[in-house]
């Protein structure tokens, strides 16, 4: 049997109707809760996040942690990867424009999930910051460690009272890390080259040393690039969407009634094949969903932990901002800029997909734009993912600095390695793998939100 074939099955597994539930769900759960807090409030969203940040933050912690723009930018960089494009057009030949609706329920109620996610981390990072100084002094060196590492790791330890969750967590998270996070993104990466008359060979070359060069530079450095290149190529490539679809401004209505009727199969219905339509679009849009924006995942917790500002409730906020800039905004222009130019999907090759819609704009800049967006989105993403799996090595060899490393040492050659393999390898296995890992990773975060999805509400007002 086939790789491909194996991979699959092993993907519809994992992505069954139990973890469609568990997403959809926990979201749903959460947005209740809060009572719908990411559209009551969303105005005051946008206040807390992008329009406050180059504010100084109220809890400002040590000289030594990330600046809030580089915590932000490593966030989105992780997230803003190549599913706002490559991984559209796939969805679209998979699932039809009726996966881009589904996208989009995943995106509102994943900004609940990822409040409350966000929120978690910072909470149970607060409470030990506070009790760091009651504890005996060798149990406070640990706890500063871990407090360092932050992430998600901080609910599932101190949350949840589990340790071996946390470490579980951990190691889940370092598998990940070479999926969603490498090998689609150098995949993406290797397609994106190969119209600038780079081989895949030479792409995985170059890319493999040039991350490899900068992990061993270290997390600050990781942190400060991704701060330089984010930002630019986000309003790069918002900015030649929205130009696209002003030059087709009156194909938008035609688009987004064909993306809602496709979701619910109406114009496909044909008999009992209606369901199968619905059920393929839903997994599809979920799927790429979850791999655009992240939120159910806890990978954001990483970055959000790092940042100055300790508040939960504005980093829970700069969590639901990530998910509307990234799925609601980007990945939104991508499908209108497809749907609207009517471009042919090829599933095979995404990237010729996205290029074909911009060429009605863009003519014959359409192809240097989207390569270098993709690629400039890919390499931001490979740096934010080495940055969130050396945090988990980390948490996984906490205990001796010796053997933290080595290990990291190891994980940063293999993860240069798997740059160079995801480069050469067939698309269809790279993203098959990134959906297996995400849904292992999503599945044990949403277990532990839910059951501290008392702590979020509790700690909520109407004046947030």
């Amino acid at each position: 049997m086939q790789l491909s074939v194996i991979a699959e099955k092993i993907s519809s597994l994992v992505w069954g109707n139990g973890t469609l539930l568990l997403i959809l769900g926990t979201g749903i759960y959460l947005t209740i809760r809060l009572k719908f807090f990411q559209v009551r409030k969303f105005p005051k969203i946008l206040q807390k996040t992008i329009l406050s940040l180059f504010k100084p933050c109220k809890n400002p912690k040590d000289k030594t942690s990330s600046t809030q723009l580089q915590a932000i930018s490593a966030a989105l960089a992780a997230s803003m990867g190549t599913g706002n494009i490559v991984g559209v057009a796939s969805a679209l030949a998979i699932g039809g424009p009726g996966a881009i609706f589904w996208m989009w329920v995943s995106a509102i109620f994943g900004m609940a999930t990822s409040y409350a996610e966000n929120f978690l981390g910072l909470y149970y990072y607060n409470l030990q910051e506070k009790q760091k100084k009651s504890v005996l002094e060798i149990e406070k060196s640990t706890i500063k460690k871990k407090l360092e590492i932050g992430g998600a790791f901080l609910y599932f330890e101190y949350g949840l009272r589990s340790e071996k969750a946390a470490i579980f967590f951990a190691l889940v998270c370092t598998f990940a890390s070479f999926g969603i996070g490498n090998l689609t993104q150098a995949n993406a990466l290797a397609n994106a080259a190969a119209y600038f008359s780079v081989t895949p060979t030479v792409c995985g070359t170059i890319f493999a040393v040039t991350i490899a060069i900068i992990a061993f530079m270290g997390s600050g450095v990781i942190l400060r690039v991704t701060e330089r290149i984010l930002p630019f190529i986000t309003v790069f490539y918002i900015l030649g969407a929205v130009f696209l679809l002003i030059t087709n401004i009156f194909a938008l209505p035609k688009c987004l009634i064909s993306i809602v009727k496709s979701a619910f199969g109406i114009e496909q219905a044909i008999g009992g094949f209606c369901g199968a339509i619905i059920k393929r679009s839903m997994t599809c849009g979920l799927q790429k969903g979850v791999f655009s924006n992240e939120a159910g995942m806890g990978s954001s917790v990483f970055a959000h932990t790092s940042a100055p500002c300790k508040d939960p409730v504005t980093m829970g906020c700069w969590g639901v901002f990530e998910v509307f800039l990234d799925t609601i905004l980007c990945c939104t222009l991508t499908a209108a800029a497809i749907l609207v130019t009517n471009s042919p999907i090829d599933a095979a090759n995404p990237t010729q997909t996205v290029i074909c819609a911009f060429e009605s704009g863009l003519g014959r800049f359409a192809a240097p734009f989207v390569a270098f967006s993709i690629a400039v989105f890919a390499f931001a993403t490979l740096l934010s993912w080495i940055y969130y799996g050396e945090k988990s090595v980390r948490r996984l060899f906490l205990s001796s600095e010796k053997s933290t490393k080595a290990a990291l040492t190891v994980y940063r050659i293999l993860y240069a390695a798997a740059i160079y393999i995801g480069c050469t390898a067939l698309p269809d296995i790279a993203w098959t793998v990134a959906d297996i890992l995400n849904g292992i990773q999503c599945i044990p975060n949403l277990a532990a939100i839910l059951l501290l999805s008392g702590k979020v509400t509790a700690n909520i007002s109407d004046d947030d």
